[in-house]
Formats: C-alpha cells, structure tokens, sequence
C-alpha cells in the first residue's frame, strides 16, 4: 500500500518523489478485517473484490493530511534513514503547503478507477522498499 499511495500522490500533485508514513496505513485493500453491512458483496478473495469507504477508513482511519515542501538532499536522507514517526528537522513547515487527507486521495483513485470501468490492481510488493539491517 505503501508503494501505490506514494505512486498515486506523486501523480495528483506532480511532485518529483513522494514519501507516505508507513504507519499510517493499518490494513490491506480490501480490508481484512472490516466486515461491510452489504453482505452481497464480493469477498472471497477471488477475482475483483468489492471495496466499500469502510474498507479504505479501515487502510488509513487517522485522518492524515498532504502536504508538498521543498526538500534538501541532506534532508531527504534524513527522512529515509528515521526509524518511525517525527520527521523533526526534516521537513520545512514554513515552505510546507497542506493538500488534504491522504483518504481521499485513495478514494479519489478508486472513483476513477471504477468510472473508467477499470479494475484497481491490490498492490504488490514490488521490491522498491526494503528492510536493511
């Protein structure tokens, strides 16, 4: 989820790279354990799924906003290196500009998805972040 919620940001906002708190993001999509209150809807784990808001509030339930900055080198090591939450000295507030919430743009991509008619793909590992050490 990680890799395609920074691909998507990095798309809606035109940025050169984009960095997500891992953190943040609490389950799979779909949601493993959120049970929608439409039990007709598809969710056997085979073939396209059905996705509801529920599903998405359950990937990413505290609220996180976007915000674009300008970033140094040294800075951007900085962010890659941090072992957690706060990014203190990292990141500049006062060159920050606050987009909106991170749920949105992740619903924003599922609307489009589904009025082209197209499946959105579960993301897959896809080797861009590893663990090291």
């Amino acid at each position: 989820m990680g890799n395609y919620i920074a691909d998507l940001l990095r798309a809606k906002y035109r940025t050169d790279f984009a960095i997500s708190n891992g953190g943040g993001i609490r389950n799979t999509s779909p949601a493993k354990n959120y049970v929608p209150a439409n039990t007709a809807l598809v969710r056997t784990g085979t073939g396209p799924l059905d996705v509801t808001l529920g599903d998405a509030l359950t990937v990413y339930p505290f609220g996180n906003q976007v915000a674009t900055t300008v970033v140094t080198g040294t800075n951007l090591w900085a962010a890659l290196e941090n072992g957690g939450d706060g990014y203190l000295n990292v990141f500049s507030p006062a060159k920050a500009k606050v987009k909106g919430a991170l749920l949105d743009v992740f619903v924003d991509a599922l609307k489009a998805d589904m009025a082209a008619g197209k499946v959105t793909q579960v993301p897959a590992l896809d080797w861009r972040v590893k663990k090291v050490g």
